[in-house]
């Protein structure tokens, strides 16, 4: 008997959960899942401030390394 391989596809899918849903549905991963989710928001956070302070000091020269080094600093202040 010969199978043929369905192809696979992609929808996009778009759910609206709220704070409430979306807490209950980290609250089932795994205790390394939940590592990897919070890496990941912080490391997206990043990359946003990033983006927000380079545009609003577009004529001052600074280093990627200054710059995560400033936003770093601001995230500390922030969950201290």
């Amino acid at each position: 008997m010969e199978y043929i391989k369905a192809m696979e596809t992609q929808i996009p899918v778009t759910l609206n959960l709220s704070f409430a849903q979306i807490q209950a549905i980290v609250d089932q991963l795994s205790p390394d899942d939940q590592k990897r989710l919070t890496e990941y928001l912080e490391k997206k956070d990043l990359r946003n401030g990033i983006r927000a302070f380079r545009a609003a000091h577009r004529d001052f020269p600074l280093s990627l390394e200054d710059i995560q080094a400033e936003v770093k600093a601001i995230r500390r202040e922030r969950h201290a």
